[in-house]
């Protein structure tokens, strides 16, 4: 007697584990870490402190190769600033960043 799992099954069981993750997704986590990342420089900038790279990244406990990773196409710096300036144009506060990274 041979017992066989479906296909479906073994997706599933891969998804709940995380072992099986789709390059969208990927890029998908990837992009909400980079958003993060640039609230929390935001937030250190508002609050007077100088954000880097190295300390965002230990906030967000990643590797400051990973976070110099998520902005290879553009500065990080100028990522805050081009936030703030989107925050401060439409008048908009913005939520407390969740610290925890997936990818």
């Amino acid at each position: 007697n041979q017992m066989e799992i479906s296909r479906d099954l073994i997706v599933l069981i891969k998804q709940q584990l995380g072992a099986d993750v789709s390059a969208e997704a990927k890029a998908m986590a990837v992009a909400q870490n980079r958003k993060n990342a640039e609230y929390i420089g935001l937030q250190m900038q508002r609050r007077g402190e100088t954000p880097s790279i190295r300390r965002v990244a230990e906030v967000m406990q990643v590797q400051p190769t990973t976070l110099m990773r998520w902005f290879q196409d553009r500065s990080f710096e100028q990522a805050i600033k081009d936030l703030d300036k989107s925050l401060s144009d439409f008048d908009l506060t913005f939520p407390a960043v969740p610290v925890h990274v997936g990818i």
